[in-house]
């Protein structure tokens, strides 16, 4: 199974609980290449925390181990009630709030890591970036060009998903932009998230600084001080350039899909949601929050992968759902033979099969 990058603790926005949290990098990051690394990085919540769920399930590090052979950041969290820290709600209200503080900190994370080093030579390293685009600016009659960072949007991708339990709370998590306003302007009432959010920053800035000595990935011999320099360079050109934008923020265009595996429908959803009922995926009314839903956005792309053994959602319920949903941005996927735990012969490498398939798109 994967090693974490980081291991830490994430403190929810709703009341600075402490998350018990994972990071994962990808091996497309710590072992560089000639190709530009696209920023996406995926949050997986796990079964229900009273029946023994946490973050060491084995559907739920299998497919972290998937996510990251596509080149996924993966970050895994315990609810509370997880290894016998706090208590699992009986609405399911703190639990979205909580999944949310994992997406907002792994977004502050992953926008600030840097590129990827790639040496071209022992000598000559160069920061596996595209070519700066060229900035015109205006000087009465004078025309000055400068390389500058491109006021254009940078793209980048999360994927909210879960397994079980995990998989309801990840569909009852607000859209996108919601999540992001909480990126940009955390709440008042949360300083202590605040500030996790200025450390993730921090932290994601330094990760080469701290890490790139004990790497075994390279080729050929690895000249860290002119890595430094060629770091440095581009702090002083990303710098440089922020003065000549005024100070403006780099904008982030951050797009959505969502991963559920054994997704809980009801009745079984509704009693762990203390009989709630759901909105999410049309399922009816009533939820925990009747706010729109990131799944239920036009954009957001969705799979759901399911067995037809599962004992918690009987084969009908599940092939009525998919029947109601399944569209160009929705997909189902029906395993045969499996169950809810995916423990039967050859049904987990199908699981992989689908995921990996879905998440290299």
């Amino acid at each position: 199974m994967p090693t974490p990058s980081l291991n830490l603790q994430i403190p929810s926005y709703h009341d600075a609980h402490l998350l018990d949290a994972r990071v994962y990098l990808p091996a497309s990051y710590n072992s560089p290449t000639t190709q530009h690394w696209h920023r996406k990085v995926a949050i997986i919540g796990h079964p229900y925390a009273p029946l023994g769920g946490s973050y060491d399930d084995h559907v739920v590090l299998k497919v972290v181990q998937t996510l990251l052979r596509a080149g996924w950041v993966v970050s895994t969290f315990n609810f509370r009630g997880a290894h016998g820290k706090g208590r699992t709600s009986w609405t399911g209200k703190l639990e979205v709030k909580d999944f949310v503080s994992v997406v907002v900190w792994c977004l502050a994370y992953v926008q600030s890591l840097p590129p990827p080093v790639v040496p071209v030579s022992a000598s000559s390293p160069r920061l596996a970036v595209p070519p700066s685009p060229l900035r015109v600016f205006p000087e009465g009659k004078e025309v000055v060009v400068e390389k500058c960072e491109a006021e254009e949007e940078e793209e980048m991708e999360v994927l909210i998903g879960g397994y079980s339990y995990g998989s309801l709370i990840a569909s009852l998590t607000p859209p996108v932009p919601d999540v992001l306003e909480l990126l940009e302007t955390p709440p008042a009432s949360a300083p202590t998230f605040a500030k996790a959010l200025l450390t993730a920053k921090e932290s994601a800035r330094r990760w080469l600084d701290t890490h790139s000595s004990t790497r075994t990935s390279y080729s050929g011999t690895f000249n860290r001080a002119a890595v430094h320099a060629a770091l440095q360079q581009e702090e002083n050109r990303k710098l440089e350039c922020e003065q000549a934008n005024h100070g403006v923020d780099k904008k982030w265009k951050v797009t959505a899909r969502y991963l559920l595996v054994s997704p809980l429908l009801p009745p079984i959803s509704s009693f762990m949601m203390g009989f709630a009922g759901m909105k999410a995926w049309g399922l009816g009314r009533g939820s925990v929050d009747e706010r729109e839903k990131g799944i239920e956005t036009a954009s957001a792309r969705v799979l759901a992968v399911y067995g037809d053994g599962d004992t918690f959602t009987g084969i009908r319920k599940y092939r009525k759902w998919r029947e109601k949903m399944e569209c160009e941005r929705w997909r189902g996927v029906e395993v045969g033979g499996a169950g809810h735990f995916w423990h039967e012969e050859g049904v987990m490498e199908i699981l992989v099969g689908e995921v990996e398939e879905w998440a290299r798109v």
